[in-house]
């Protein structure tokens, strides 16, 4: 206990020193009030004035507890910023180690006499509830907020034998203007850190007795950081701090590599011992199994068994819930259950499967410097084969077992296993996103079309396509023909193949509407149905890496009938466009013949990401690309002779 009172009144002092120059909790300046806009982005609809963090251990001869206070003030400027005042704070749940206390909160706004009024959070307003199989969440909304008000919230997170060090995130989708994060750590712990920032991070370090050390992490004026099409999380691009914990008491601890981890979760029970259990001999389909020799056959079989039989509950973890035998009891898990089910099964039917640890695109890249636990939030099932690896998650119910799920598409995963642990580059480039449509058009003498479009979706395309399906037709229409063609009519849509995997995705649709008109002049856009009328690259700069999470191949072609008293202007030139690289093809043949158009249009995107620093030469080619493809055919009335 004396070590322990020690060390957590050493690093008070020093974190007393430097948290001065920061106002207090509970007041405000009445100028934060006066603010109408954020000086360094005057757009913005609110500003986090000051995000404060404090961590100190308290350490006895039994124990650690950490606890970890945060402090957040934020500034609303219009109605767009209100949804601000929503607060919620998750957190690991799993063990009970973990808790949040201390939640309390203020919202200030000037009354008609320019006087603060200050209300208080009501605790009656705070509720926790649960997010998944791991985490809860604490939940509220600070009251009377309104353009011009400013709130704040505090709470301390409680970590009782937990070692782990948070990391702290400077950055947010609104402007910060001051970012403070104090850490005291004990002599008896060692830690690395990592800095992932695009701006100047100021530091502070003191070392006191024992070896005890105090970091200070501070960044000011961050601009917020704004969502862009194609971006695979926005937490890949926050700029923030990150800790592990590689020692304790001088010696290195195996849950500080990579190897170690994997130990860890294989001796776990919610994890590695699962895979030891026998669930195979009790289950209808081991009879078929013993007929099959072809390992595809195999594993078809069991993973449309596992699909089929276990429904997921919505809940995503590396962690089991209920187990594999009683997810096939109850016939429902969260998604490690059902996963882990997967791969013992696939292991009693002779192939070699294993667990892969995941972080899906939402959830943001992975550190590959250390294996940070929280990191990772699924494990799929991963098998290597001559004909290609493998990457399978049953809770998705619209992804064949042969194509990599595109929520980890070119990601990293972590391969837990005995004898070689490793991380492993998940990315599918078999299979594409494959798309072919035909359009068959017949124009009237006053200008109105009618036709019908016939599609061909594979792999990715057909993946992406089945999602909407599952909707309903009229969601489907709206998606990909009404919604980007509001001028036409779309009806009987017919659908073909939803459930057989190793066919494509054929759906069919009338259509009939009006022609742009133009004077005496009709216009068609040969770009009709392809989905690349609107430009999504139009920013002037970009800080994320534009990712398809797939290559892609599309082919339109279609025929266009037009009455004998019509006639076409010059009709758009056959192209073929070719970035640099190679990566992007695009060709377009278009061909009169009598009175009757036939057209055909290829564009291939053979790459699944751009990075940042080749955006505005991508861009310039993009924008090159769709203005080249919305050339119109414009057709006139024959002058009589």
């Amino acid at each position: 206990m004396r070590i322990g009172k020690t060390l957590l009144i050493l690093f008070l002092c020093h974190s007393v020193s430097y948290a001065q120059k920061l106002p207090s909790f509970g007041k405000i300046d009445k100028e934060e009030l006066l603010n109408k806009e954020c000086s360094y982005d005057i757009n913005a609809e609110a500003e986090c004035l000051y995000d404060y963090g404090e961590v100190n251990y308290f350490v006895n001869a039994n124990s650690f507890t950490n606890e970890r206070i945060v402090w957040n003030r934020v500034k609303i400027y219009n109605e767009k910023g209100l949804d601000r005042a929503n607060i919620r704070i998750p957190y690991y749940a799993k063990g009970n180690h973990i808790n949040i206390i201390k939640i309390s909160g203020y919202t200030y706004n000037l009354n008609e006499k320019g006087e603060i009024e200050k209300t208080e959070l009501e605790k009656d307003a705070i509720y926790k509830q649960k997010v998944d199989d791991t985490d809860d969440e604490f939940v509220f909304s600070l009251p009377k907020v309104k353009p011009g008000s400013v709130f704040e919230y505090r709470y301390t997170l409680i970590k009782k034998d937990v070692l782990e060090l948070d990391g702290w995130v400077f950055q947010q989708t609104i402007p910060v203007r001051y970012s403070y994060y104090d850490v005291g750590i004990p002599g008896v712990l060692g830690f690395k850190f990592n800095i992932i920032a695009r701006m100047p991070v100021e530091q502070k370090t003191d070392v006191g007795t024992l070896g005890a050390r105090r970091r200070i992490f501070i960044m000011r004026n961050l601009p917020r950081l704004k969502s862009e099409p194609y971006m695979s999380s926005t937490k890949d691009y926050l700029q923030r701090v990150e800790f592990q914990l590689s020692g304790f008491n001088g010696m290195p601890l195996e849950s500080a590599t990579w190897k170690g981890f994997s130990n860890i979760l294989l001796e776990d029970e919610d994890f590695g011992l699962q895979l030891r259990k026998n669930v195979l001999n009790d289950l209808d389909i081991a009879p078929k199994l013993k007929t099959l020799t072809d390992p595809l056959e195999k594993i078809n079989l069991i993973y449309k068994f596992v699909q089929s039989k276990i429904a997921w509950n919505g809940y995503n973890s590396y962690w089991c819930s209920k187990g594999i035998k009683k997810a096939v009891d109850l016939h429902e898990g969260n998604s490690a259950d059902i996963n882990m089910l997967l791969i013992n099964l696939l292991r009693d039917a002779g192939i070699d499967a294993k667990p892969i640890l995941v972080s899906t695109r939402s959830h943001g890249k992975i550190n590959m410097s250390f294996p940070f636990r929280r990191q990772f939030n699924n494990v799929y099932a991963y098998v290597d084969l001559p004909t290609g690896v493998l990457v399978m998650d049953a809770t998705d119910k619209k992804t064949p077992f042969f194509i990599t799920p595109w929520d980890v598409q070119f990601s990293t995963g972590f391969l837990v296993d005995k004898k070689m642990p490793q991380l492993v580059t998940i990315g599918d480039v078999k299979n594409k996103y494959r798309l072919t449509t035909i359009v068959q058009t017949e124009l009237t003498e006053d200008g109105f079309i009618k036709g019908y479009a016939k599609s061909l979706a594979l792999e990715y395309a057909k993946v992406e396509r089945m999602q909407s399906i599952e909707k309903g037709k009229d969601d489907y229409k709206q998606k990909y023909y009404s919604g980007l063609h509001k001028e036409f009519t779309f009806d009987t849509l017919e659908v073909k193949n939803q459930d057989k995997d190793s066919l494509g995705l054929e759906t069919a649709v009338n259509f009939k509407g009006e022609l742009t008109k133009s004077g005496d002049y009709l216009l068609y856009n040969l770009n009709f149905l392809t989905g690349l009328i609107d430009n999504p690259f139009l920013a002037e700069e970009r800080i994320s890496t534009v990712e398809f999470g797939y290559n892609q191949s599309q082919i339109i072609t279609g025929n266009i009938v037009f009455p004998e008293s019509m006639v076409p202007e010059e009709l758009p030139k056959n192209i073929k466009m070719i970035t640099p690289d190679s990566s992007i093809i695009v060709q377009r043949m278009c061909q009169l013949d009598g009175n009757n158009i036939s057209f055909r249009i290829v564009l291939q995107i053979n790459r699944p990401l751009y990075f940042s620093d080749e955006y505005l030469d991508f861009k310039a080619f993009y924008a090159a690309m769709l203005e080249t493809l919305n050339e119109q055919i414009v057709f006139r009335k024959k002058t009589r002779p």
